[in-house]
């Protein structure tokens, strides 16, 4: 057999591993509201719909990169 060297569309990346803790604090308009706590940095930010906690955590993940949406960031957290 010959030996082929398969290539993926999009290579594997080396990221660092972050852990949220959520706190689901309303069920309201078919969707969620609470607090997401980022573990490692130590802030703690609200978060009012399950889309914006989504972009939260993806904001947390490349922290580096600037938001210009209407969402919230980590740079306005909860103390």
């Amino acid at each position: 057999m010959e030996n082929t060297e398969v290539s993926y569309p999009c290579p594997p990346r080396a990221t660092a591993s972050s852990t949220f803790l959520i706190k689901i604090l309303y069920t309201q308009h078919n969707s969620i509201q609470g607090i997401v706590q980022w573990i490692d940095q130590e802030e703690a930010v609200y978060f009012r719909s399950l889309l914006e906690l989504i972009i939260l955590m993806e904001d947390a993940l490349k922290k580096g990169k600037k938001r210009t949406d209407a969402f919230r960031i980590w740079d306005v957290g909860v103390k």
